[in-house]
């Protein structure tokens, strides 16, 4: 965060020097560190510390006893600097004997401490105090209005008591100790006085880069509102907010700027384009025909290029097994600029000639954070049996269900690196209704789950850990209204979505060592658990396999090869998958 006008906190730190050497009390200065100049050759000498208090102790254990120092004129500055050390520790009348040549290669200075003052007592009017929160000062003791800290955090207190009101709205409000007295038993004494100025508030917000920037983005992502009263803290924190945001790059921190009656925040962001188009390609053997089988998978999702960080998706999916999917979703997040939002979602699948099945969803979503959202909605779902009914088993029907959904969504930073994935990723949902066949209506009860992390050991070494589960409750069940999973999404080396479950529990696993920025290489072991209670079956499968993914000038080139399995059945190569994807980014 820069503020111009002088730069603020310059100014606001010279008030609390300038205002506490009063009452010829001289102990605060600036403390200066000094940098060795690049290409400066001169000889390095020494600078030799003595310091002493009133008990004549040695004060080796404050400060070293030895600095390396290129001059004279530097040693002075540190000598200076230590003894501002000194004073803030609580050595207030500590004086420094001046710097001695002991010879060419080095020097020495003496510090006579004094007394030591552990606390320091202040009183103030509490109009001074006004909204100040001192459960937040957890080291400062106040009894009416006396305030008693300890004097080694003197200037933390004022800098939080600036910080306090500046987020009211007053950043150039300042605090005062006058009236110094010190006391034989430890402790100083002082009042706190303040000087306030009319609260400001946002007069007008200017971005500068991506001008169309959605207005969302800055009211209810980084809280950044006209006529919103100044907040110091919240513009941080906002800030950081916007950071998070994948469509778009915070070229650098704010700027405020204070005119006489008007308060103006600089926004310096540039758009990102996160459009990705990912497609998959399979390959496996098709042991009754004997041939070579591929299936497929392609989707685009195209993200606020309309300026009102929309979200559409669109997705084609064909198994292989004369199975296809298609589905759509669109999310609009910021409706007329507030938190809340719609998503509409639509989902047609096809089994050869068996059935076709057709899911809408429709949901109001609220942004908690932005990245935490929760969502309610209704969703109707229909399947139709394609066949001919004396040849279709009975597990197969017309049938119509309607539910009323509610969720939770959590996602966290991007990872960055190839992986190019949100490192945290959760999704809860639960759905109740009836469904409806043969003029025989049920009520059922959905409960899914869905989320990803990637654990990072160090900058190479990442372990991914990814969970997708279903249960359906009810008390009959039709194959068409069956959950489906398998395939690269779900568990690798088996047909994409041939495993039909009214519950089902699937769990991905990598260990992801990273060869470069650019490339990385994988194992894969997954296992799943599954119940079909129309077959009375239960069953547990595992898939073991190798991969890598390469970050190429299109985008992330993913390959996978893995093996499915039974738990009673015996490893069999042709079994194998290979998975191929692409995602490319535009």
């Amino acid at each position: 965060m820069v503020i111009n006008e002088n730069t603020y906190f310059y100014v606001v730190q010279l008030k609390y020097i300038g205002l506490l050497t009063r009452k010829n009390f001289s102990f605060l200065y600036l403390i200066i560190y000094i940098l060795f100049s690049a290409g400066v050759s001169a000889q390095v000498k020494k600078l030799q510390i003595y310091a002493e208090d009133d008990t004549q102790n040695s004060a080796s254990s404050i400060t070293p006893e030895e600095f390396s120092v290129m001059s004279f004129t530097q040693a002075k500055k540190i000598a200076d600097s230590l003894l501002y050390t000194f004073q803030l520790r609580g050595y207030v009348d500590a004086v420094r004997m001046r710097i001695k040549q002991l010879n060419d290669s080095s020097f020495s200075t003496r510090f006579r401490l004094k007394k030591k003052y552990d606390s320091i007592r202040l009183t103030s009017n509490p109009e001074n105090l006004r909204s100040i929160n001192f459960a937040s000062f957890p080291y400062a003791k106040k009894d009416s209005l006396i305030i008693t800290i300890p004097f080694s955090k003197l200037q933390l207190f004022l800098n939080d008591l600036v910080t306090a009101r500046m987020n009211e709205g007053d950043p150039f409000g300042s605090f005062f100790v006058t009236s110094i007295q010190k006391k034989p038993n430890g402790i100083i004494l002082g009042v706190l006085i303040s000087s306030t100025a009319k609260p400001r508030t946002i007069d007008n917000i200017v971005i500068k880069g991506y001008e169309k920037v959605p207005t969302a983005y800055l009211s209810q992502v980084a809280k950044i509102k006209k006529g919103k009263t100044f907040n110091y803290e919240a513009l941080i924190e906002g800030a950081n907010s916007l950071e998070q945001l994948p469509t778009i790059t915070v070229i650098k921190p704010h700027e405020i700027k204070f005119e006489k009656n008007q308060t103006e925040v600089y926004v310096y962001l540039e758009k990102k384009s996160i459009n990705t188009f990912d497609g998959l390609l399979g390959f496996s053997n098709n042991n009754e025909e004997n041939t070579l089988q591929l299936d497929g998978y392609a989707n685009i999702r195209l993200i606020n290029n309309l300026n009102y960080a929309e979200d559409l998706s669109l997705s084609y999916k064909s198994d292989g097994d004369d199975q296809e999917r298609i589905t759509v979703n669109l999310t609009l997040p910021y409706i007329f600029n507030t938190a809340f939002g719609v998503n509409g979602h639509l989902d047609l699948f096809r089994r050869d000639s068996t059935f076709s099945s057709n899911r809408q969803k429709f949901n109001a979503t609220y942004q908690i954070n932005p990245r935490l959202n929760i969502y309610g909605g209704y969703e109707n779902f229909t399947s139709e049996n394609l066949a001919d009914e004396s040849i279709v088993l009975n597990s197969v029907k017309d049938l119509d269900a309607n539910f009323f959904s509610s969720g939770i969504m959590f996602a966290s930073n991007r990872l960055n690196n190839v992986l190019q994935n949100i490192k945290t990723s959760l999704n809860l949902e639960g759905n109740i209704g009836e469904r409806s066949f043969q003029e025989t209506t049920e009520d059922q009860l959905i409960l899914s789950i869905k989320g990803w992390h990637y654990f990072k050991f160090n900058s190479k070494n990442f372990f991914y850990l990814k969970n997708e589960s279903s249960w359906i409750r009810s008390d009959s069940y039709l194959t068409n209204e069956l959950k489906r999973f398998g395939g690269i999404l779900s568990l690798r080396g088996f047909e994409e979505n041939s495993i039909d479950a009214s519950l089902y529990s699937a769990t991905q696993t990598e260990y992801i060592y990273l060869l470069s920025q650019g490339l990385f290489v994988n194992s894969i072991f997954d296992v799943a658990y599954y119940q079909n209670d129309i077959l009375d079956l239960e069953e547990s499968l595992y898939s073991i396999g190798v991969g890598f993914g390469l970050n190429t000038k299109t985008g992330l080139l993913k390959l996978n090869f893995a093996n499915g399995t039974t738990s009673d059945q015996n490893f069999e190569f042709s079994n194998s998958k290979v998975h191929i994807s692409l995602i490319a980014n535009f």
